[in-house]
């Protein structure tokens, strides 16, 4: 019934309006993880109507579609609150953030189906174990300049810090800001920090998912609805829907205790590691 369900174009856009709807909301709520969100669902979602080996591989850049149109929606509304990238940090890390970008996409579709699903579900239950563990001693954020200054050294670890980042990014699934953002609020106010996340993110998806496009110019699939790994009809709808989604989220955030929706969210998170690492 399930795999007749999502064989059906209609059902199938509907799970995806779903998906950006809720995702959107969820992002809003606990401040990010929509490609946390996708990832896991798109992965289920492919495997019943693309070849189980690439299916992951699709779900995976798609994922890094939707995060370059939403990143650019919240780039644009953080520039619009005032909330500036610092480009000075954005000059250096950009050709780190190049090189990750296009070793990211190689090594996916290089890596078997099995050590893939071990990789990437391995990365997903650090992220939740982490992140959930994390809320419980996160300190109050500093919006105050009180930071180091640029130092040879400092750049170096942080353009480490994006390579490695970036790479993680475009071969998981996952966003930059996930790995990049607790190392720029030691050097940035917090809200820069995120911006320049954003705008590197940005960038990063854009550059991964022309890379993933070029690898998949000749995959076994019959629909005219993808551009290589890419498919568009979730990448369409997820961001047409997380329009209202994010404008409910913003009214639903004084309704609900934050630490409490981040710890649900990151046992989702920590379940679809472990159900992508069973999965066949």
């Amino acid at each position: 019934m399930l795999g007749f369900l999502l064989q059906h174009p209609i059902c199938l856009i509907i799970l995806y309006l779903v998906i950006g709807f809720f995702g959107s909301m969820i992002v809003v709520l606990i401040g990010g993880g929509i490609s946390l969100i996708t990832l896991p669902f798109l992965s289920m979602i492919f495997y019943y109507i693309f070849p189980a080996n690439i299916a992951l591989k699709m779900a995976i850049s798609t994922t890094i579609a939707v995060m370059a149109v939403l990143a650019l929606m919240s780039l644009i509304t953080f520039i619009r609150m005032g909330f500036h990238p610092d480009y000075r940090y954005f000059v250096i890390l950009l050709p780190f953030m190049l090189i990750g970008s296009i070793v990211g996409p190689h090594i996916t579709v290089m890596l078997s189906v099995t050590l893939l699903h071990l990789v990437i579900g391995m990365l997903l239950i650090l992220l939740s174990v982490y992140n959930f563990f994390l809320i419980s001693f996160k300190t109050q954020i500093n919006e105050i300049n009180d930071f180091p200054a640029m130092t040879c050294f400092l750049m170096v670890k942080n353009s480490l810090a994006m390579l490695v980042s970036s790479i993680l990014s475009s071969t998981s699934g996952t966003a930059v800001g996930i790995w990049l953002i607790p190392r720029l609020t030691k050097c940035l106010p917090h809200r820069k920090a995120i911006s320049t996340s954003m705008f590197l993110g940005l960038l990063n998806a854009l550059v991964g998912s022309t890379v993933y496009t070029l690898h998949g110019q000749h995959l076994p699939i019959k629909s005219n609805w993808h551009l290589g790994y890419i498919y568009l009809p979730p990448v369409i709808a997820i961001a047409i829907a997380a329009v209202p989604g994010i404008r409910i989220g913003k009214k639903l955030i004084k309704m609900f205790s934050t630490v409490w929706v981040k710890r649900i969210f990151y046992v989702y998170v920590l379940i679809s590691g472990i159900v992508i690492i069973v999965s066949p």
